[in-house]
């Protein structure tokens, strides 16, 4: 084990990569960028081998989220998301490299095999993205400034994932947003009604898992525990979304697990982007995690067909969210 393993991506930099090591040693470095990808409420589902060539991504079921995340879809866009920070990563170093998407029939744990070799092209669609992107990359939470974002912006975020099969909207349509603002109402207030997600909910924050000082967090994942704040939080939330001036949406035509995992590479593709560009985006899954309020999800956006996969909004914070939540290191998650 490198003592780079120990250490968190945003403590080093791309002239700590050890190029005249072994390729294991190299693999592992680029782990480092792979840990800090976004996943849902900071659970980091994901696990890692190194072999002679290859990294092999697992998911960690034992950090799925059983009541918010019942059909797990939320879990395998977090590892897309760390997917695509690794193969940024590669791109930055140099690397080559081919994606294996489940591999093995019938095996869900096994998520990707992606094989890297020296003297690697990189991807287009990832043009200024760098390893200080993701290394500064975070949620931006609270309201967003009522700038309209351009639209060569809009176009240069779109063209980033042109190449993943999915379909991207960026929308500033009035109607779409208020749409898309009562059903994250709607299954806000479902959520924090149900005793189950609350306590779920809470054993992650008591974990200090979403950040902040860890006795706050422990007592605030204790009162969400028991306490109903499903209106005052649908309320921020609604106020967040309202503020931003385009809300997005990937949508996939099938909604199976490799879909799932490239939406969280494109997730976390845009989210880069924004991130070199100053601009902010937060995820807002909720309607999504209800099939009900999911299907109405669907018929909001006008083209039939696309099954929607991940809400976000985007725009330019009107106070920047410094602090990060806190990740595991590469030694908790390699396998081996």
């Amino acid at each position: 084990m490198s003592t780079l393993s120990k250490r968190s991506a945003r403590e080093v930099s791309l002239q700590d990569f050890p190029s005249a090591l072994p390729i294991q040693e190299q693999l592992e470095f680029l782990l480092q960028y792979a840990v800090l990808a976004p996943s849902t409420k900071n659970t980091q589902p994901w696990r890692f081998s190194i072999g002679e060539d290859t990294i092999g991504l697992f998911a960690d079921l034992t950090r799925w989220q059983p009541v918010a995340d019942r059909g797990r879809r939320e879990l395998y866009i977090s590892l897309g998301c760390a997917l695509e920070n690794l193969l940024v990563a590669s791109d930055q170093v140099g690397f080559g490299h081919s994606v294996s998407y489940f591999p093995e029939q019938d095996n869900e744990e096994l998520v990707a095999t992606i094989a890297l070799h020296p003297g690697g092209t990189p991807n287009p669609c990832r043009a200024g993205i760098t390893l200080t992107t993701i290394a500064e990359r975070r949620t931006q939470h609270g309201m967003y400034q009522a700038i309209p974002i351009d639209e060569p912006v809009r176009r240069r975020l779109l063209f980033s994932c042109v190449d993943l099969g999915l379909r991207v909207d960026l929308t500033d349509d009035p109607s779409v947003r208020n749409r898309v603002l009562e059903l994250n109402l709607h299954a806000d207030e479902m959520e924090f009604g149900d005793p189950e997600f609350r306590k779920e909910l809470g054993y992650w924050m008591r974990k200090g898992g979403l950040g902040g000082p860890r006795l706050f967090s422990r007592l605030a994942g204790l009162l969400v525990s028991h306490v109903d704040f499903g209106r005052a939080i649908s309320k921020r939330n609604a106020a967040m979304l309202a503020s931003a001036p385009l809300v997005g949406l990937i949508s996939a035509r099938l909604d199976d697990r490799m879909s799932q995992v490239k939406t969280g590479q494109a997730l976390e593709r845009l989210w880069l982007l924004a991130t070199r560009l100053d601009l902010g985006l937060q995820p807002m899954s909720q309607a999504l995690e209800i099939p009900s309020l999911r299907r109405k999800l669907a018929r909001v956006f006008p083209e039939g067909g696309w099954i929607p996969e991940q809400v976000f909004r985007i725009g330019y914070p009107s106070r920047t969210q410094k602090a990060h939540t806190p990740r595991r290191p590469v030694s908790e998650v390699l396998l081996g």
